[in-house]
């Protein structure tokens, strides 16, 4: 039994001497590129051909049994007289590189950047976070980057006029903190017409995200003379009549979480 490709160097092989039949088929089909195949087949032989990029197996004269794959095709079918053959074109391989992600994946704290590159200079290279396979109306990949701040799955391709990559894809895990939980929990006395600076409110390591301001919860009011800076947490000036006054202190990290403590300040 011999099957040839055109452009490919041909070899055979046979288990029997005897050549009963001389067979010969020709498969045009655009995707496969003009495939021609020459076939025979050998009495009762088993035999195997191959070269370049396909294989074909099978015992010579009984069908079914007998398919071949390679490059952009797959032929399948019988090889007895008058046997029905099938050949597939499967789609063929992109010249487009495949997107490059990097970090390729991972599990992340609080937020990552990810960039996108391509081999294919004039490729342009659209991604999704959705889970949904990209297409030509993606998100444009920007060279700034794509930050992430939740977990997500990327997938991206890259594209040239009507043709596209093969498609890559990478898993990111992000782990998000709880929202800030506001310290201390209480504040030094002060002193009526006395310049006052309370230690600076923080958050609990672990806690919130990124740059965080300081304010004061609807409905609350510091001391008469004193003030918040929304930048430091930091209470200060000078109160201007005694008592103890309750409030509310409100923090707000870089995702918008919030979180709120109930403080009480004595001026003597």
């Amino acid at each position: 039994m011999n099957l040839e490709l055109a452009t490919r160097n041909r070899r055979r092989f046979g288990c029997s001497a005897l050549v009963v039949s001389w067979l010969m088929l020709t498969f045009a089909a655009a995707a496969a590129q003009g495939l021609t195949i020459d076939w025979w087949t050998l009495d009762g032989g088993v035999g195997t051909s191959t070269g370049g990029a396909y294989a074909v197996t099978g015992i010579i004269g009984q069908s079914g049994l007998q398919s071949m794959s390679g490059g952009t095709f797959v032929l399948s079918g019988g090889i007895s007289g008058g046997g029905a053959f099938t050949l597939t074109t499967n789609t063929a391989p992109s010249s487009i590189a495949m997107p490059i992600i990097t970090p390729p994946g991972g599990t992340f704290t609080n937020s990552q950047k990810v960039t996108l590159s391509c081999t294919n200079k004039s490729a342009k290279i659209r991604y999704t976070l959705t889970g949904a396979d990209p297409n030509s109306s993606s998100t444009v990949y920007k060279t700034t980057g794509i930050i992430l701040t939740n977990s997500v799955t990327l997938r991206a391709e890259a594209f040239n006029g009507t043709n596209a990559s093969a498609m890559a894809m990478a898993k990111f895990t992000i782990i998000v903190p709880p929202p800030p939980i506001i310290v201390p929990t209480s504040l030094l006395v002060a002193t009526e017409k006395k310049p006052y600076t309370a230690p600076a409110l923080a958050v609990t390591p672990g806690t919130g995200y990124g740059a965080f301001k300081w304010s004061l919860a609807k409905g609350s009011k510091l001391p008469a003379g004193l003030k918040l800076n929304a930048r430091t947490g930091i209470i200060s000036g000078k109160p201007t009549k005694t008592g103890t006054f309750n409030f509310t202190v409100e923090v707000t990290d870089a995702r918008k979480k919030t979180g709120t403590q109930a403080l009480s300040l004595t001026v003597d």
